[in-house]
C-alpha cells in the first residue's frame, strides 16, 4: 500500500499524493474525506480501499483503480460497509464500489481513452477537466455539487485546456476548453457498476 492505517483515515485538508502497486490508500477501518486534494492511483489494486466506511463529503479525489473486480473507489460491502457519497469533485477510474449510498449525483462512462485529456461540460462552462492516467479500470464516474440529477451534461475527450487551477498536473478548474469530441451523460444518484 501507498499508504495504510491500522484504524481510520480522515483527511480534511492538504494535498496527498499516493502512487503505489497494491491499494494507493488504505484504512483497515473507515476513511473520511472532507476536504484537501487526494491523488490515489493503483498499478493493481484499489485506488482508496477501507476495510469499514467511505465517507466521501468533501474536496477534490481522483482515484485511480486496476480492472474488476477492483475499482477506483472500493469499500467493504463484503462486510457490510459501504461508500457514502455526499460531497465534493470526485474522479474514479475504474469506478465505484457496487451498493455504494450516493445522494450528490454523479455521470457515469463504461469506457475512456488513455492518456487523454476529458472535460465534463454544463453546455460551455466546464465543471472539471482532467487527465486520464496511461492504464487503469474500463469504468469512469465523476461526481460533483454542480451536477443535478436527471440533467445532461456533455463529456468531452480529447480537449485542449489552457488556464484555470491545476491539481496534481491532473485536474484542472475554471479553464478555457476547446476541441474534442463529445458524448451526451446524465446525472443520477444510481450506480450500477463496481467490484
Amino acid at each position: 500500500d501507498g499508504i495504510a492505517s491500522k484504524v481510520t483515515i480522515d483527511i480534511c485538508g492538504g494535498t496527498v499524493y499516493s502512487h503505489a502497486s497494491d491499494d494507493a490508500i488504505n484504512s483497515a477501518s473507515n476513511m473520511t474525506i472532507t476536504g484537501g486534494c487526494v491523488y490515489a492511483q493503483s498499478t493493481g489494486n484499489d485506488g482508496l480501499d477501507a476495510n469499514g466506511n467511505i465517507y466521501l463529503k468533501g474536496g477534490v479525489v481522483y482515484a485511480i483503480g486496476t480492472t474488476s473486480p477492483e475499482v477506483g473507489i472500493d469499500a467493504n460491502t463484503e462486510g457490510g460497509y459501504k461508500l457514502y457519497l455526499t460531497g465534493g469533485t470526485i474522479i474514479a477510474i475504474g469506478g465505484i464500489e457496487s451498493g455504494s449510498s450516493i445522494s450528490q449525483a454523479l455521470v457515469t462512462s463504461s469506457s475512456w481513452t488513455k492518456s487523454s485529456e476529458y472535460s465534463l461540460m454544463n453546455g460551455t462552462t466546464p465543471i472539471v477537466s482532467f487527465k486520464t492516467p496511461d492504464a487503469g479500470g474500463t469504468s469512469l464516474v465523476i461526481s460533483s455539487a454542480s451536477l443535478t440529477s436527471g440533467s445532461s451534461y456533455t463529456l468531452k475527450s480529447g480537449v485542449t485546456i489552457s488556464g484555470g487551477t491545476t491539481y496534481f498536473n491532473a485536474v484542472t478548474f475554471d479553464g478555457s476548453v476547446s476541441g474534442g469530441t463529445g458524448t451526451t451523460v446524465t446525472a443520477s444518484t444510481t450506480y450500477s457498476g463496481g467490484g
